[in-house]
């Protein structure tokens, strides 16, 4: 557990707030109870074991799938609802804006996906129009999601537009692969 490195953590990381982002946001702690209790280190090696656990299941999700006979007709994907703060700018848990409460961990794959990273952020509204592309299924006019296949054919290609969260009332981030931008509801950028 000593390994475990703690990030740098200025002050000044806070300048670019509004006041209802600088208090609690619900049941997590601040990170001054965390400094306090001397938590830090500790909150980081449970999620840190909690993400180790999760990856040993999917791996026997994923052997078992391998060893199956659904292997070549089977696409998989994994995401989170949301990112975790773990000490950024003071934040604990999620409910913001910036990345690290944003950004997910999503992988899509199956046979004829092709390996990579794409470097391009996607939607969680993609997910639905991805697999009724695969699948071969008429998609439904309605849907806000763009289809991430072209990705899984090659994951350099480049995306149509950026992707937009939102968080409390009309507090709102878009980032696309070069830049992040937020906007808050009293108009602070």
């Amino acid at each position: 557990m000593n390994k475990i490195k703690l990030l740098n953590n200025p002050l000044e990381d806070l300048d670019d707030l509004l006041s209802n982002f600088l208090g609690k946001l619900n049941i997590e702690p601040s990170h001054e109870e965390v400094l306090k209790h001397k938590d830090w280190r500790n909150i980081v090696h449970a999620y840190l074991a909690c993400v180790s656990f999760a990856d040993h299941c999917i791996g026997k999700i994923m052997e078992g799938l391998n060893e199956g006979p659904n292997k070549d007709n089977t696409i998989v994907v994994l995401w989170s609802d949301h990112g975790f703060h773990l000490g950024e700018k003071q934040k604990w848990a999620k409910r913001t804006l910036w990345e690290e409460s944003t950004r997910t961990p999503f992988i899509i794959t199956g046979s004829g996906i092709e390996p990579g990273i794409c470097p391009e952020p996607v939607n969680l509204l993609d997910i639905f129009p991805t697999l009724v592309e695969q699948c071969g299924i008429e998609r439904p006019q309605q849907l806000d999601g763009l289809s991430l296949s072209p990705q899984l054919s090659d994951p350099a290609t480049s995306r149509q537009r950026p992707v937009l969260s939102s968080s409390h009332y009309e507090n709102y981030s878009i980032r696309s692969k070069r830049w992040p931008y937020i906007r808050y509801i009293y108009g602070a950028e």
